[in-house]
């Protein structure tokens, strides 16, 4: 248990106080999560630190470890093995970033040989104004749009001088930094407006982007003065839309699924193919390349998935149940970094699901038995880590709304699951999840079986071949122009769908 002094006058609750050190709380400090507990004596009952409002010094004890700022975990890191391209090979270094809602990437590229020679990460502290988008623009709205500016800032800038100090490289040697990101971490980054990124019909400032310097788009160094050892342009990767983010485009790429429509690098082998994108997470942005085009969609899954809204989720973090299985008749788990378990991240909770399902103890339509009605289904002895009738109805409504988001993609495109070639699972969701334990709960048709490719972070892997590609700005304009968006609040058939879907 760690202890910090913090002074409040009063008005200023302890969460804000205590400025992003609670990452497990999700909602922003807006009381709905739980998951923001504190003590102010070591032995003492813990209290919301978002309902807490100290008048004076106050000495604050939080659970768990002390958080990392950087090399936040593997899995922000994992990058798909793209394609061979033709390079253009120069001296000197680029640095591909991927700004993402949860976790901040980098890599460092030596661009006389196209080779990423050094990654660092760290979490977005955004997160204090909650843990999705939609929180973000509201905080926007609400007139933090400067502190979430400056937060984020900081932690690029933090990225990057951790990224070349490991190296021993001066930032001056940097030619050329490439920023993959969706719209809201987009429009955050450059002082855009948000006031029309949450509301229908969603529309954003801008989804293509001017070459920025580098020293000004990322502010000041850490004694305050400008920043003006980075002196090279910034490249943004451009968007499809508010939901379709440059993040995804840059995925497309990387994967050489530009090669559907008849562009990209060139060796043709995507031309025949009818793949399926997957990037899931608080939003769910779907994409399936065929018969020359780009569908898109994205279904709000909520943060169930990232261990939000769930009794003892927890973010992808060290000590999180990540892995469930049945062993002896008993439930048994692994825990990242294999530490005390903390919580359960959203990969641990399909596989609890998955288990629980095949041992009769959640129904079908979702119910628990009676013997788990009040405790819950236990995944522990000691009753710490447990699966509320509450947790199973949330998960049901996450992954309702992804599977009902592909059908009705899928529909729209007049083709059928049978038909897909292959289903690309990208970010640390997607690269953590047990494929068995998505079939067994629904969220992924029963079809897509033995074509399934976790690929990692795409969104990092599109920004690293970026700094070379001399045909991606080919691919990424390719994708813009090919796009087809479905609005599924828009499509008929969504709601039934997604009723239907809601059964495991």
């Amino acid at each position: 248990m760690n202890k910090i002094i913090v002074t409040g006058n009063g008005t200023v609750s302890l969460y804000s106080l205590l400025n992003g050190k609670l990452p497990q709380a999700v909602c922003g400090g807006k009381g709905t999560c739980g998951k923001c507990l504190v003590k102010l004596t070591a032995d003492g009952p813990s209290l919301l630190a978002c309902r807490t409002f100290p008048s004076g010094e106050c000495t604050v004890f939080l659970p768990g470890e002390t958080e990392k700022t950087d090399e936040t975990g593997y899995r922000a890191l994992q990058t798909w093995d793209t394609p061979p391209f033709k390079a253009d090979l120069s001296s000197g270094w680029g640095i591909a970033l991927d700004i993402g809602t949860t976790t901040i990437a980098a890599a460092l590229v030596d661009l006389s040989t196209a080779l990423v020679v050094g990654t660092a990460s760290a979490l977005n502290s955004q997160r204090r104004f909650g843990a999705d988008i939609l929180s973000r623009v509201q905080s926007a709205l609400d007139g933090h749009a400067l502190e979430l500016r400056t937060a984020v800032q900081t932690d690029i800038s933090g990225v990057i001088r951790s990224l070349l100090g490991k190296a021993g490289i001066r930032g001056d040697k940097v030619l050329l930094i490439t920023l993959s990101a969706n719209m809201t971490m987009v429009h955050l980054l450059l002082g855009l407006s948000c006031e029309t990124l949450g509301v229908a019909p969603f529309t954003p400032v801008m989804t293509e982007f001017p070459e920025y310097c580098a020293s000004a788009l990322f502010g000041e160094a850490p004694d305050g003065t400008p920043d003006t050892t980075l002196q090279c342009p910034v490249r943004i990767i451009p968007a499809v839309s508010t939901f379709i983010g440059g993040d995804i485009v840059s995925g497309l790429a990387a994967l050489d699924l530009a090669l559907v429509g008849g562009h990209g690098s060139g060796n043709g082998s995507g031309n025949a193919e009818k793949a399926l994108f997957l990037d899931i997470g608080t939003n769910a942005e779907i994409v399936l390349a065929a018969q020359g085009a780009f569908w898109c969609t994205s279904a709000a899954a909520g943060p169930v998935f990232e261990g939000g809204n769930i009794s003892c989720g927890t973010g992808s973090v060290s000590g999180a149940v990540s892995v469930v299985s049945i062993e002896d008749n008993r439930f048994s788990y692994h825990t990242i970094g294999n530490l005390k378990p903390s919580g359960i991240c959203g990969s641990g909770l399909l596989d609890f699901a998955a288990c629980a399902l095949e041992t009769g103890l959640i129904r079908k339509d979702g119910s628990v038995v009676p013997a788990c009605e009040k405790t819950g289904i236990l995944l522990d002895a000691a009753g710490a880590l447990t699966l509320t009738q509450k947790d199973i109805r949330e998960l049901q409504t996450a992954k309702a709304a992804v599977r009902a988001g592909i059908e009705v993609l899928l529909s729209a495109a007049s083709v059928k699951p049978a038909d897909i070639s292959r289903v690309y699972l990208a970010g640390g969701f997607g690269s953590a999840l047990n494929v068995s334990s998505a079939l067994t709960i629904g969220l992924l048709p029963p079809s897509f079986q033995g074509k399934i490719s976790p690929c990692g972070n795409t969104s990092l892997a599109g920004a690293v071949r970026f700094l070379q590609d001399v045909f991606l700005k080919k691919q990424f304009n390719a994708i813009m122009q090919q796009a087809l968006t479905i609005q599924l609040a828009d499509d008929p058939s969504f709601v039934g769908i997604f009723i239907n879907s809601m059964e495991f």
